[in-house]
């Protein structure tokens, strides 16, 4: 026998009743989709029975055990839902700055030897394009705080070679344990003023996981 738990990030179907902590009250972005995309076409997940789930009535018997869940653990981010999708609820939610507490940052700055430029908030996705600017002329690596409990540290591949960048992560990821900072994430970049775009070469470094589901698979002696 086997088993897949396939996780598709950001398809949400429907709003848990403390949505509104998170700015998401009255979210359902699989529901939007299935309700005003006419040429949405999922014929396999909509026989397993993902009409039922977003509300549609299908004229069919579903060929799948189907269900919505809705999760027990504190907090909105990628790890906390990962972490219970693998059997593990977190009593406490991990910390959301936006801007890292300056111990924090000299604690980092100190160990690591750098001296970092930025500490500001920004949105997934998006490259501090002045700060780049900045970064090389000075040598000094960006610090970004992400509104998922994430540290992001920006470096140009021609300024700070990536296994440099990666040893800062490292040693970052040390000191934000007790902040309960969830990921470190070293992101390389590249190009030039008004061209610059992320390097595929990202390395996170997660907070380790308690005890999940897949520790006490292994531990039986069947392969994960």
């Amino acid at each position: 026998m086997r088993a897949f738990v396939i996780v598709l990030n950001g398809v949400g179907a429907g709003a848990a009743p403390d949505a509104a902590k998170y700015g998401d009250d009255g979210a359902n972005t699989l529901g939007r989709l299935y309700e005003h995309c006419a040429h949405l076409e999922l014929p396999t997940l909509i026989s397993m029975g993902l009409g039922e789930i977003v509300g549609a009535t299908p004229d069919f018997v579903p060929s799948a055990s189907r269900g919505r869940m809705r999760p027990r653990s504190k907090g909105k981010d990628t790890t906390t839902a990962h972490w219970e999708l693998a059997g593990v609820v977190s009593q406490e939610a991990f910390t959301s700055y936006e801007r890292f507490p300056d111990s924090l940052v000299r604690e980092i700055e100190t160990a690591a030897k750098v001296k970092f430029i930025g500490n500001d908030r920004r949105d997934i996705g998006t490259l501090p394009g002045a700060l780049c600017n900045e970064h090389l002329k000075t040598g000094h690596p960006i610090l970004e705080a992400l509104p998922d409990s994430t540290m992001f540290i920006y470096a140009h591949e021609k300024v700070i070679p990536r296994a440099r960048l990666y040893e800062i992560a490292r040693i970052a990821r040390k000191h934000c344990g007790t902040h309960r900072i969830h990921r470190v994430v070293a992101q390389p970049f590249t190009g030039e003023t008004g061209t610059f775009s992320v390097s595929p070469y990202t390395r996170e470094y997660p907070t380790v996981p308690p005890r999940t589901v897949l520790n006490a698979i292994s531990e039986t002696g069947l392969r994960v």
